[in-house]
């Protein structure tokens, strides 16, 4: 027991120091807690040995947190890197609870001995940094969103009005929502929930809700409401019923950029000898996988499903009108580079795409 006092005495004069400013004598904790003044003058020199900062200034102790220890340190430069690029990468939640406790937690972190004066940026050079995500600014959305945070976390039900992308339709719906979710493929913010009107689970994106109310009813979680298990197969945030095997095939000058990553878990990938590859999986929802495809242009082609195949075609066939189209009367061709100016071959390398 004895042993365990000495640690106690220890620690709490450790606490004492750490929680004034200007310093404390020792008399007077010896004489607050009823410790023997000559142990808190070993307690300090123990303190000072195990790496403590301990200041003494005019018979006044306090440990410095500023210097090595407390809450300056309590994360390394490389720590508070991390946590200042995870912040920059979320900087799309600014809107949420979440945002703004990532906000507290830098400030708290960052700033010296915990005095809530955070930095703007790290002391030293960044030596990573991230891209602030080109996403919706949910600001305009906080009060909503803080509705759905506090219906998810308690449990309780939602009436809202939903206005859908595809459709511009506006239903009234009563929701169970059962998860948040950021997707970083589409920068976007979602609400994952059990939807009464459609009677299954669906996903919503968090700044189409018009309105939102929070009900006094509770509902219990379902199992099929979580991400995991509703975005099972699913390609992105979109889902459907039914569960397909899509195959594409990438061009030779494609194909580096489809094998050095997992564009879907179970993928498969099959070189062919002209140097392109075969992308396989399985994925319920074809509409962003079209979107997707569409974005590698000429350099993807779709070999199966049928329905994906003319999906990709009607949306080509579209273009090619849209391109084909005469020209207005009235607007002049666009004057030739070579007039004037004076000619200069650039390289892929030239022109800042690697």
């Amino acid at each position: 027991m004895a042993r365990n006092d000495t640690i106690i005495r220890t620690l709490t004069v450790a606490k004492a120091l750490a929680n004034v400013k200007r310093g404390v004598a020792l008399k007077v904790l010896a004489q607050k807690h009823g410790f023997p003044l000559r142990s808190l003058y070993r307690d300090v020199e123990a303190l000072g040995a195990a790496g403590f900062p301990i200041v003494e200034n005019e018979g006044l102790y306090r440990l410095d947190p500023d210097q090595a220890g407390l809450n300056a340190t309590v994360v390394d430069a490389d720590e508070l890197l991390a946590l200042y690029a995870a912040r920059a990468a979320g900087a799309s939640w600014k809107g949420t609870q979440l945002g703004r406790a990532l906000d507290r937690l830098w400030m708290k972190l960052s700033s010296k001995g915990g005095a809530g004066q955070g930095k703007l940026l790290p002391d030293a050079k960044p030596w990573f940094t991230v891209r602030a995500p080109f996403a919706v600014d949910y600001r305009p959305h906080e009060k909503k969103l803080a509705v759905i945070e506090d219906a998810v976390k308690k449990c309780r039900t939602i009436t809202c009005n939903y206005r859908a992308l595809s459709t511009g339709e506006e239903t009234t719906r009563t929701l169970e929502p059962a998860e948040l979710h950021w997707d970083p493929g589409i920068e976007g913010l979602y609400v994952i929930a059990w939807c009464r009107l459609r009677g299954g689970v669906r996903t919503f994106a968090a700044h189409r809700f018009v309105s939102v109310t929070l009900n006094e009813e509770t509902f219990v979680p379902r199992a099929e409401a979580s991400s995991q298990k509703a975005l099972h197969k699913a390609f992105r945030m979109w889902r459907g019923k039914n569960v397909e095997r899509v195959e594409i095939q990438f061009a030779k000058h494609v194909a580096p950029e489809i094998r050095e990553r997992c564009w879907v878990p179970g993928q498969t990938l099959v070189d062919q000898l002209d140097g392109s590859v075969v992308l396989t999986f399985e994925v319920a929802g074809l509409n962003e996988v079209e979107r997707w495809v569409m974005s590698f242009g000429a350099g993807a082609r779709v070999l199966g499903p049928v329905d994906l195949v003319e999906r990709v075609r009607a949306h080509v066939a579209g273009m090619v009108v849209g391109y084909g189209a005469a020209r207005p009367e009235g607007r002049k061709k666009a004057p030739s580079a070579k007039v004037g100016a004076k000619k200069t071959k650039l390289s892929r390398g030239d022109n800042g795409l690697g």
